[in-house]
């Protein structure tokens, strides 16, 4: 037998996912070779109900994932829950009908030498150490993983994956009984993840299929992780809401602005100031500058840039929060251990409170009554109005939650679209800001100098032609 090696870092990893699928004879070898040396022999027919999904097409959902996560970086563990009750074969979010028989194969596996556990821990409701067992490929496993020569390619996603999906805090995932409404939303959802499940859309600075992105060992890209869901909480339609699972929404600023979509330059546009903007108009006021500008107070040590940064955190903080002592032990945990605002007591933080309060008054009734979970319904319902408008025309557009890319010859119509969802969900056209102007924004005589612009800003490595070439 090989030897084990541990998982030494098993917060390096990310929950596993049942519904990928793969396209490779080699692979479908492998699996049946594993199957029939570890478990067929063992896989005699039982009394009663027959399984949802047969117990081999369920090792092969698992052999997939560890697949899929060893080419993603040999070291990334997979969050897989290992209580029989985390499996209701019944439910609408488990497409694949993944049963408890799932938990002995993973023992077997890891008592032949194939699979890396770390088992879970739970300390209590809460706590900040509870964790799922954590699963990879072993070494064996690996070296038989490197003779299929698989790519990132080769892999696909269930066209049956729940997309519409409704949480509560303390039950978690709810099943509903499907509406008009819920269908239209997974109708108009599973289009949009069809434009673009084919669009090649990548970084052009990755060398690899990993970016990374300064506080931890990177983000994984690629068409593998374009699937996109909605999420709505406290098992209500009208709180949330918000589209989930673009890797683009994990990477900064920074990062995103040298995102391609099928090799075309792109540029961002975002709602400034969005929630802000939004409570104003709902109060009849008229937001004319920065929101977030206040003047430095004497017993900060920040400059304006840093100070807006701060009070910026704290107004979404507080409108997020039911009262001001949650906000501002949230507030403080969201900063680096060194930075000021970590270190700002409450004392100070109320003194913040008033100063932003005295220069927006439509705030005193709001800040710290729960607004946020609303407001991310709103802007929820704006960014569907923006996708179905260019999922109609087969044109990929990338949201992250307030702001926008589309590649760099639609930006002027992303503008229009962007506002007039706006104004059909708010009564008023929201102020915006991005990273470059349009080609469809200026006269035909420019345009080649603006195209020949957004290229000159433009470096495309090695790594990224290479999956440009092999897309």
């Amino acid at each position: 037998m090989t030897k084990k090696r541990p998982i030494l870092d098993p917060w390096f990893s990310r929950p596993i996912d049942w519904h990928r699928t793969i396209n490779s004879p080699q692979a479908v070898a492998l699996i049946d070779d594993l199957w029939q040396g570890h478990f067929q022999p063992h896989d005699k027919p039982r009394p009663g109900p027959k399984p949802r999904t047969a117990f081999k097409d369920q090792f092969a959902a698992l052999l997939v994932e560890l697949l899929f996560a060893w080419l993603e970086d040999p070291e990334l563990s997979l969050g897989v829950p290992f209580s029989v009750n985390a499996y209701d074969t019944r439910s609408r979010y488990n497409a694949p009908g993944m049963s408890k028989a799932i938990i002995p194969m993973m023992r077997t596996l890891q008592e032949a030498g194939l699979l890396d556990v770390a088992d879970g821990s739970y300390g209590g409701a809460g706590k900040g150490g509870n964790r799922n067992t954590r699963v990879r490929a072993s070494v064996a496993l690996r070296e038989r993983f490197r003779g299929l020569g698989a790519r990132p390619g080769d892999f696909s996603r269930r066209v049956d994956q729940e997309c519409i999906v409704l949480r509560d805090g303390d039950i978690g995932l709810v099943d509903y009984t499907d509406t008009p409404e819920t269908n239209a939303m997974r109708t108009h959802l599973r289009a949009y993840n069809d434009v673009l499940a084919a669009a090649f859309i990548d970084v052009s600075t990755a060398e690899g299929h990993r970016v990374v992105t300064g506080v931890d060992r990177g983000q994984s890209i690629g068409p593998q992780h374009h699937f996109i869901h909605r999420v709505f909480s406290r098992g209500r339609w009208d709180c949330n809401g918000r589209f989930y699972g673009g890797w683009w929404q994990h990477l900064g600023s920074d990062i995103r602005r040298h995102i391609l979509i099928n090799n075309t330059p792109t540029v961002e546009v975002d709602f400034r100031g969005m929630h802000l903007n939004i409570l104003a108009a709902q109060a009849g006021v008229t937001l004319t500058d920065d929101p977030y500008a206040i003047d430095v107070p004497d017993n900060l040590s920040l400059d304006a840039g840093e100070l807006r940064k701060v009070v910026k955190r704290l107004v979404l903080t507080a409108l997020n929060a039911r009262d001001r002592d949650s906000a501002f032990r949230s507030f403080r945990d969201l900063w680096p251990t060194g930075h000021i605002a970590k270190t700002l007591t409450n004392a100070a933080l109320n003194n913040l409170v008033d100063t932003i309060e005295a220069r927006h008054p439509f705030l005193d009734a709001l800040l710290f009554s729960d607004q946020g979970i609303g407001l991310m319904n709103i802007d929820a319902q704006i960014a569907d109005l923006v996708h179905r408008h260019f999922t109609a025309q087969a044109v990929p557009v990338l949201s992250i939650h307030d702001s926008f890319i589309v590649d760099c010859c639609r930006v002027g119509e992303l503008i229009r679209v962007m506002q007039d969802a706006a104004e059909a969900v708010t009564g008023v056209r929201l102020p915006f800001s991005r990273d470059g102007m349009g080609l469809d924004e200026v006269s035909e005589d420019i345009r080649d100098d603006l195209r020949e612009w957004h290229e000159g800003r433009t470096v495309r490595c090695e790594g990224y032609l290479q999956r440009l070439a092999t897309k």
